[in-house]
């Protein structure tokens, strides 16, 4: 293997270690009364949130980009009951 090549467990280190990162960076940003990350979007923030207590119970994905829709991109998405929300879509 060369110095430029990576094995195939990098991506999921690398993956692994962003998440850590944007979890200790939102843990920062509450403790400081700060929103967290992708949270600037406001109005989309709140569909999610009344989405979460409406449907309690179900897995619902924030920002969701399916592949058939070509890189676009779904505010709340839940596979369970086959239901999205698009703000402004």
């Amino acid at each position: 293997m060369r110095l430029t090549e990576r094995p195939d467990s990098y991506g999921l280190y690398s993956r692994t270690m962003k998440m850590l990162d944007v979890l200790a960076e939102n843990t920062a940003r509450k403790a400081f009364g700060f929103r967290s990350i992708g949270d600037g979007w406001v109005n989309e923030t709140m569909l999610y949130s009344v989405a979460v207590q409406i449907y309690k119970g179900n897995v619902l994905l924030r920002r969701f980009r399916p592949a058939w829709l070509g890189g676009l991109e779904l505010e709340v998405f839940c596979s369970e009951l086959k239901i999205a929300f698009e703000y402004r879509g």
